[in-house]
C-alpha cells in the first residue's frame, strides 16, 4: 500500500488543473467544457486553535504540498476545507487577515496538487464553550442554561444551550446573523477568482434548540420556513455580492443526515429562491432516533437530498460521511454513492489531534491502509456526456462505467494504485482509451449512442 501511494505522489498535477471554475448548470456541477464534474475527497478540518491547519511543519498541524499530493495520490480530486467564525472574526468586526492568508495558502497548496477545494465554514456543537468549534464565544448566546457534553456524537449539538445558541443565530439575536454574513464576505473576497475553489458552504449541520417548538427532534416542517430560510434570504446574496464566480453550498437541519424528509425549500415552506447551487448534506446512522436499518437510512439521506436539490434547480453533494463509524459502513456511503451518482467527502484527512475521529492518515503522517482502500476507488471525474451509471465490485476489482456521449471532450476516469495493486486490464466499446498517470481518459468514437468502459485488475 505504502508503495503504491509514494508511486502516484510523485506525478505531476493533472492537465484538467488549469481549467476554469465549476458551475452548477443542467443539474450537475460542470466544468468550462460542459462536462459533468464527480468530487470525491475528504474533510480538512482543525477542531482547535487555530482553526486551520499550518502551511507546513508537524504532521499533526499541517497541510501542505505532500498532503494534497497524498490526497490526489488516493485517486481523490478535492478536499473540503473547514473554516470557523472564530478564526475569520475572533473579535465583532474585526476579520483576522492573517487567518485568511492562512486559508488562502491551503488554496493554494490544493490548487498545486490538482485539487478543487470546497471552503466549509464548519462548526461542532456551535462553539468552544460547547466543547466543540465553531462560533466564536462573543457570538454564543446560550440563554444561561448548563452545557453538560453528556450526550454522544452526533447527538451533541442537541444539547440545549447548543440549540439556544444556533437559535439566537437564526433569530438575528444582537445583529449576529450580520456578523456571521461578513465573515463570509471577507473570505469570499479573498478567495474571488479561485478557479478550483469549488464553493462555500454556509454553514456545517445546522440545528436548533429541540425543546422549543417548533423545533424537535427532528425539526417539525415551519423550522426551516421561521429559521433557515430567512437566514440563508440573508447570506447567499451576501456572498454572491463579494464572489458571483462560485456557487454556494447550503445544509438542511442536519437531522436531514438520517434520512428525515427535506424541509428547506419544501412544501408547507418557501420554495428555494437561488437556483444553481449546491444542496450539501452528510450520511449518518441516526439509531436510537431512527430505527430502520442503517443502510435504508443511508440510501433515504441521498434520495432525498438528490429529490430536493432538483426541486432547487441545482445540485447535491455529499459533504461528510464515516466521522465515527467503522470501514464496513464507509464502504456501503461508498456503493449507495456510486449508485445514485453522488460525489462526496470523507470524514477526515487527519485527525488534527481529535481523538475521537478516524482519519485516513494519523498524525505521523502514515496511513490507514483499510480507510485508504475505502475512499481509493475508480470513479469518473469529468463525464463527456449523460445518463452516467458507474459501478466498483470490489471482491472482483470491476469497475464498469456506461453513458450517453455528448460533446468531444474526454471522459476521466481515476484508477488510484490502491484498487489496482497488481495492474488492470481495460476494455471499452464505442469509445478510445488511453492512460495517463493515475487516469483513464475516455474519447467517444463519432456517432456511437452509447460508451461502456470496464476496467478489471489483473
Amino acid at each position: 500500500m505504502a508503495l503504491a501511494l509514494a508511486a502516484l505522489a510523485a506525478l505531476p498535477a493533472p492537465a484538467d488543473a488549469r481549467e476554469g471554475a465549476l458551475e452548477v448548470r443542467d443539474g450537475a456541477l460542470r466544468d468550462d467544457r460542459g462536462r459533468e464534474v464527480v468530487l470525491h475527497g475528504v474533510n480538512v478540518v482543525v477542531g482547535r486553535a487555530p482553526w486551520i491547519p499550518a502551511a507546513g511543519g508537524s504532521e499533526e498541524r499541517s497541510f501542505d504540498s505532500t498532503d494534497a499530493r497524498r490526497v490526489r495520490a488516493m485517486g481523490l480530486n478535492a478536499i473540503r476545507l473547514g473554516i470557523t467564525w472564530e478564526g475569520v472574526m475572533p473579535a465583532p468586526g474585526a476579520v483576522s487577515q492573517a487567518y485568511l492568508d492562512r486559508v488562502a495558502r491551503a488554496v493554494r497548496s490544493a490548487r498545486r496538487a490538482g485539487l478543487y477545494v470546497v471552503v466549509a465554514m464548519h462548526q461542532e456543537r456551535f462553539s468552544s464553550r460547547f466543547a466543540g468549534h465553531g462560533a466564536p464565544d462573543w457570538a454564543v448566546r446560550d440563554g444561561g442554561r448548563v452545557f453538560d457534553g453528556a450526550l454522544p456524537f452526533p447527538f451533541g449539538g442537541t444539547e440545549a444551550p447548543v440549540g439556544r445558541a444556533f437559535t439566537a443565530l437564526w433569530e438575528d439575536q444582537d445583529g449576529l446573523r450580520g456578523r456571521y454574513a461578513e465573515a463570509w464576505r471577507a473570505v469570499a473576497a479573498r478567495l474571488r477568482g479561485h478557479a478550483r475553489v469549488v464553493g462555500y458552504d454556509l454553514i456545517e449541520a445546522p440545528g436548533c434548540d429541540v425543546g422549543a417548538a417548533p423545533c424537535g427532534q427532528p425539526p417539525g416542517p415551519p423550522a426551516a420556513g421561521r429559521w433557515l430560510a430567512p437566514f440563508y434570504a440573508a447570506l447567499v446574496p451576501a456572498v454572491r455580492g463579494a464572489d458571483e464566480t462560485h456557487p454556494v453550498l447550503y445544509e438542511d437541519w442536519a437531522t436531514s443526515a438520517f434520512g428525515y424528509p427535506a424541509q428547506l425549500g419544501q412544501a408547507p415552506n418557501p420554495v428555494w429562491a437561488f437556483p444553481r447551487n449546491v444542496r450539501a448534506y452528510g450520511v449518518e446512522c441516526g439509531t436510537p432516533l431512527r430505527s430502520s436499518p442503517c443502510r435504508t437510512q443511508r440510501a433515504e439521506a441521498m434520495r432525498r437530498a438528490r429529490r430536493a436539490a432538483r426541486d432547487d434547480g441545482g445540485t447535491s453533494l455529499i459533504t461528510r460521511f464515516g466521522e465515527r463509524g467503522d470501514v464496513a459502513d464507509a464502504r456501503e456511503v461508498v456503493e449507495l454513492a456510486d449508485r445514485y451518482g453522488e460525489g462526496w467527502f470523507f470524514g477526515a484527512y487527519k485527525a488534527y489531534g481529535d481523538a475521537g475521529g478516524r482519519p485516513l492518515y494519523s498524525d505521523r503522517g502514515r496511513p490507514f491502509a483499510s480507510r485508504v482502500r475505502t475512499v481509493a476507488v475508480p470513479y469518473p471525474q469529468r463525464i463527456a456526456g449523460r445518463e452516467a451509471t458507474w459501478a466498483f465490485d470490489r471482491p472482483d476489482r470491476r469497475f464498469t462505467l456506461r453513458y450517453r456521449p455528448r460533446g468531444g471532450a474526454e471522459t476521466v476516469v481515476a484508477l488510484p494504485r490502491a484498487a489496482f495493486p497488481d495492474g488492470a486490464r481495460v476494455s471499452a466499446s464505442g469509445a478510445r482509451t488511453r492512460r495517463e498517470g493515475g487516469t483513464l481518459r475516455v474519447r467517444a468514437r463519432d456517432g456511437v449512442r452509447m460508451v461502456r468502459v470496464t476496467v478489471t485488475g489483473r
